[in-house]
């Protein structure tokens, strides 16, 4: 394409298409939350992508790992025993936070 400025000097320009890299936010959903002891809960990875690198940790309240499972998928299934946790979702540098509650 040929652009002429005001003062009659002309340039040749390439087009541009314009794209948003702005990432969706990934959320999780838990259920069920609370859960009953031995039953099993579901993180489920919301604006999930093939191809992600995703960790879930799960540490009890005093801040220790309890879990780390690496590679998981969209959904994942989690037992855990009596208690009240906090979770995160981890994706390249991008950490989402979430609780699960076992009673």
């Amino acid at each position: 394409m040929e652009i002429t400025t005001t003062d009659g000097k002309k340039f040749m320009s390439c087009p541009v298409n314009l794209v948003s890299t702005k990432a969706q936010k990934q959320s999780v959903k838990v259920y069920p939350n609370p859960a009953k002891k031995g039953e099993t809960l579901t993180v489920e990875i919301e604006n999930y992508t093939d191809g992600g690198d995703y960790t879930i940790k799960i540490f009890s309240l005093n801040g220790s790992l309890v879990k780390q499972l690496p590679a998981v998928s969209k959904t994942t299934q989690i037992t855990l025993h009596s208690g009240i946790y906090s979770g995160t979702l981890i994706n390249g540098g991008e950490k989402t936070g979430f609780k699960l509650i076992v009673e």
